[in-house]
């Protein structure tokens, strides 16, 4: 066996040097083929890629216009891709098999984030419809009441029957609305206990329906660099992205010990290297504009909710002059309905901002994979 490893060691060498000194005995062409056969054989004993790298020396050590042309009828045969493709299997591929991993485990742990947060989002809508249907019902009993004042001033002979049927009218929309928001609120109820993994006959546990604002994380705007790192290391298609890109750069590397740069097959490697930058870098834009936009809404959300503050103060303290008047005589009960439902529309109208100042929070955390803990 000895022997014949050492027999073989000399076919190569005189196969150097044919292709060295291209002697008159025998043609580069014929070089060329024994040079093929010694490939092969030494990748069906199952050699080495640096034995190939070695051997592609020991036959390409000419001139470099002998070389190249020698190369180019090499690899028309496959020698050099089967090198390639040997590597790739023995040293790249593993490495790909542990990064689905990983990327398989972010996606695991980023699950329960989203959960909690559409979980968080459906309460609060559940909520809100709870809250509504508070405005709604007090809102009912000053219809009502207006609409009784009317019945009195119709009788009286003061308002026609057309402006009496009105307030009737106005009365059976409200009550109909009421009924409309009891379904809204069960296909709210159906939403959060579908996410919450509850039966879905059950009235979620909410808690108190009141709508509390989230203590927000994001108020330092100094640190948009760090959360932009953050949403960017917490998005698995980023991360998937930049794996790719990283294993075609080894490709590509391993490339170039076995494919000539010109061949067509590197440069579609490299067109796809590029394709994929240039997709991950869209990809990383997305992120940061997306990060800037709720940033943006939640500055606007803010400033929205201090005006709806104002209002209220405004509201009440028109209210509050309108009972002077009511109790001195000067104003009747239906101006004082009047200033009460302004209250109750910007009372509910604060809560309404709120709960989409919420949403917002909760968005900015899923982006940068914080935990989002619900009420």
């Amino acid at each position: 066996m000895k022997q014949f490893f050492r027999g073989r060691k000399i076919a190569l060498i005189l196969v150097a040097i044919m292709l060295l000194g291209v002697s008159t005995a025998f043609a580069a062409e014929d070089a060329v083929k024994v040079a093929l056969n010694d490939f092969y054989a030494l990748m069906q004993s199952n050699k080495t890629t640096s034995d190939l790298n070695t051997l592609t020396v020991k036959v390409l050590e000419n001139t470099k216009a002998e070389a190249d042309k020698e190369a180019a009828k090499i690899f028309a045969t496959g020698v050099y891709e089967q090198g390639y493709d040997n590597t790739i299997t023995k040293i790249i591929a593993p490495q790909e098999a542990a990064s689905k991993i990983v990327q398989e485990k972010m996606s695991q742990e980023a699950a329960p984030l989203q959960r909690e947060g559409s979980l968080y989002k459906a309460l609060q809508a559940y909520k809100l419809l709870q809250q509504q249907k508070i405005l709604d019902t007090k809102l009912l009993g000053l219809t009502r009441e207006e609409a009784a004042m009317s019945k009195v001033r119709y009788d009286a002979g003061v308002i026609s029957e057309a402006d009496y049927i009105d307030k009737q009218i106005t009365v059976e929309a409200a009550v109909l609305g009421l009924d409309q928001l009891n379904l809204s609120l069960a296909s709210a109820a159906l939403e959060v206990n579908r996410l919450a993994g509850t039966e879905f006959d059950t009235m979620p546990d909410a808690g108190t329906s009141e709508i509390a604002p989230l203590p927000s994380s994001f108020a330092d705007n100094t640190k948009k660099t760090d959360w932009l790192a953050s949403a960017i290391k917490a998005d698995s298609g980023i991360f998937q992205q930049t794996e790719n890109l990283r294993f075609m750069d080894l490709r590509i590397k391993t490339a170039k010990d076995f494919i000539p740069d010109t061949h067509s097959r590197v440069i579609e490697m490299k067109r796809d290297r590029e394709d994929a930058r240039l997709s991950l870098e869209d990809s990383k834009t997305g992120v940061e504009v997306n990060l800037l936009n709720k940033l943006n809404e939640m500055a606007t959300a803010l400033d929205k909710l201090t005006l709806s503050k104002k209002d209220l103060e405004m509201a009440k303290r028109r209210m509050a002059q309108a009972k002077i008047r009511l109790d001195a005589g000067i104003y009747g009960r239906a101006d004082m309905i009047g200033q009460e439902r302004a209250v109750l529309q910007v009372e509910f109208d604060i809560v309404n901002k709120t709960a989409a100042i919420n949403s917002i929070e909760v968005d900015l955390r899923m982006l940068v994979g914080v935990k989002v803990t619900a009420e």
